[in-house]
């Protein structure tokens, strides 16, 4: 049974190490493997504290092989004899207590890595074991503990003649498995952190791993440079290597809003990369930061940079079109700072913001104001992904519609005539013109298996309308509906995605129109619509003209007919010839005229009809050259000279023929305005 009791007792204090070890998140971070290397970053951070202080150049790390790790520098050596003012040794205050230390004083450690006076004594109490040894004022003082406490005394011997002019400190300590998940800290992750450290700080930093000496590492720190042209790779050397590189550097100083007296600086890499490999590291007072002021500022900075830029040429520039090609460094120190807790992962100080805001906007507007060949360059990229962004937004629009345009329908177009056939491979479907049209080829056709279906005055020309208003096309949607085999979009969409031939509902698609003007102008426009959408059905056979008569001849034979002025006339010659009597020429008046009979006989019934089939390679170069020449865009004015070129003087013909092709440019283009 759970006991529920909770009275006075009840409440309890961790004292010493169990403050930290039962509870390590608070001052660590986690109790993972990234809390045990917190505590690295900590003893780390107070050798590189020393050396920017002007104390010591080189700091040594080792790694041994039951996993401790050793920090060693050549600072000036950690205070460990008795302190007066405190009535207590310093070693206990630094590493065996709480909120002790030196760097609360801004005369010794002005850009302080650690300012809370935690981070040795939280290493200590969550190390399996710790020893301390430090040089100073002529003497060795060590001291050892285990597991959060101390170990014995703290001894102290002379050091001799020779060794008083060595002074610095040596820490080594294990993180405790019985504190953290993970204490094994890779040498990899030593070595890319001690890298970046190396240059934010210009020390060098050796890098030795005992079980694999062949990956010791030595970093030669050489302070922050800015460059335009390098990478930043894996490791943060890469873009310090740019001998042409300039110092950037900049300082504020005021006030903050409880009016102590605050100075900041900043040093940064800038980098333009030619690969979707870009960085962002942050530091402040050295120590690595991941988000806060410092991510903020760099955030908002690009966009308002390219905000602008989009704005001079009508582009409405996102992060993701500049994201893959901007790396930077920041590195920021401040007398004050105020981070988000103790394991320092971010920087909250407005002043901060401000610094950084201001120092890289200068830079880039710098740039583009000396026309820098590396940033235009840079520019030209973004903007072509604008493009390809916006393109793509655009076929996935696309994609939507040819999905809903090819979906299956509940009820059939309207006024669509269907037949009682159910083989695709025996039916047959006219398209024909208008309601008229329909009338009379429904009385001639075989109901068995000829299908109708009406298209209301004139479709899109293909070649020219965009495909979004093609889509959204009623007519050219009634159609693909009708045909069932879906369309191929092309580059809008992976070829034949939403095409599949097998389910083509019809053997033959018949385009039937008036042997007019108007007539050949919607065989041309429908033309376009399979040339665009269904190409397979050209190359395959299945589209056909049904040739319509264009004179119907009266004679004391009955009637007989031509399908062209050439061949009434040559009709004519041959009545003559054979003394048949011609009572009356008749010009077609359109479909809807026509007799059932006389539909039946030239238009509908296999026996007598006459069909022409549509087909060719629809992907050979030439056919593509000679289809968008005639019925595609025609910027050079070649489509009239090339109609005339092929069919000589044949005036009547020729002058029909124009007419067709510019009343097509001219519907298409009223249609696309």
């Amino acid at each position: 049974m759970v006991d529920t009791t909770y009275n006075d007792e009840s409440i309890k204090a961790l004292k010493g190490a169990d403050r930290v070890r039962m509870r390590p998140g608070v001052m660590l971070g986690s109790d993972d493997l990234k809390g045990a290397f917190h505590t690295f970053k900590e003893i780390l951070g107070n050798s590189l504290d020393e050396a920017r202080a002007g104390f010591g150049n080189t700091v040594k790390v080792v790694k041994y092989k039951d996993g401790s790790i050793s920090v060693e520098d050549n600072g000036r050596g950690v205070p460990m004899a008795w302190n007066e003012a405190e009535q207590r040794y310093n070693w206990q205050l630094v590493f065996d207590e709480l909120y002790a230390g030196g760097k609360y004083d801004d005369s010794e450690y002005k850009f302080s890595v650690g300012l809370n006076g935690l981070g040795s004594t939280a290493t200590q109490y969550t190390s399996e074991y710790m020893l301390v040894v430090s040089k100073r004022d002529g003497k060795k003082y060590t001291m050892n503990f285990k597991q959060g406490k101390p170990v014995g005394e703290l001894q102290t011997e002379d050091l001799s003649d020779e060794e008083k002019a060595i002074t610095g400190t040596f820490i080594k300590w294990k993180p405790d498995i019985d504190v953290f998940t993970e204490v094994d800290i890779p040498f990899k992750m030593i070595t890319e952190y001690c890298t970046g450290q190396a240059h934010i700080n210009s020390v060098t930093i050796i890098m030795e791993n005992e079980k694999h000496p062949n990956k010791n590492v030595t970093v030669v720190g050489q302070g922050i440079k800015y460059c335009l042209t390098e990478k930043l790779g894996d490791k943060v050397i890469e873009c310090f290597d740019n001998t042409n590189a300039t110092e950037e550097y900049r300082t504020i100083s005021g006030q903050t809003a409880k009016g102590q007296e605050y100075s900041a600086k900043i040093d940064f890499v800038l980098a333009i990369t030619e690969e979707c490999n870009t960085k962002q590291f942050y530091f402040h007072n050295t120590a690595e930061v991941k988000g806060g002021q410092h991510d903020m500022a760099f955030r908002n900075v690009l966009a308002q940079f390219f905000k602008e830029l989009g704005k001079q040429v009508g582009m409405t520039v996102q992060p993701s079109d500049y994201n893959d090609y901007i790396s930077v460094i920041i590195s920021t120190y401040s007398n004050i700072t105020s981070f988000a807790n103790q394991v320092k992962d971010s920087v909250s100080n407005d002043f901060i913001y401000t610094l950084i805001e201001k120092a890289l906007a200068d830079k880039l507007n710098e740039l583009v104001e000396k026309e820098n060949p590396v940033i235009k360059d840079m520019i030209s990229k973004v903007f072509i992904r604008v493009q390809a962004r916006k393109a793509a937004k655009e076929a996935e629009m696309l994609a939507r519609k040819a999905k809903k345009v090819t979906a299956n329908r509940r009820s059939e177009p309207e006024k669509f005539v269907a037949c009682s056939e159910k083989n695709p491979a025996k039916r047959e479907l006219y398209i024909v013109e208008g309601d008229s049209a329909l009338g009379s080829c429904k009385d001639a056709r075989d109901s068995g298996f000829q299908a109708l279906i009406p298209i209301r005055g004139k479709i899109l020309n293909c070649l020219k309308a965009p495909m979004a208003s093609i889509l959204e096309n009623d007519i050219i949607g009634d159609l693909v509906q009708t045909i069932g085999c879906g369309i191929d979009t092309g580059d809008a969409l992976e070829s034949g995605e939403l095409f599949n031939i097998e389910k083509l509902k019809y053997n033959k698609i018949i385009i039937c129109t008036d042997a007019d003007v108007d007539g050949y102008q919607i065989r041309v426009l429908l033309y376009t619509m399979f040339y665009r959408l269904m190409p397979k059905l050209i190359e395959e056979g299945y589209v056909y003209i049904a040739e319509t008569p264009l004179f119907e001849l009266e004679t004391n034979k009955g009637s007989k007919f031509a399908y062209t002025v050439a061949e009434k006339d040559e009709l004519l010659k041959e009545c003559e010839k054979e003394g048949i009597k011609v009572y009356k020429v008749n010009r077609s008046k359109g479909l809807g005229e026509n007799t059932p009979e006389m539909m039946s006989l030239t238009t509908m019934a296999p026996e007598t009809r006459r069909l022409t089939q549509i087909k060719f390679n629809p992907f050979d170069a030439l056919v593509v050259d000679i289809t968008n020449m005639l019925f595609g865009t025609d910027p050079t004015d070649s489509r009239k000279e090339f109609l005339i070129s092929i069919l000589g003087n044949e005036a009547s013909d020729l002058k029909e023929t124009i007419d067709v092709i510019e009343k097509v440019e001219e519907e298409s283009d009223s249609i696309a305005v």
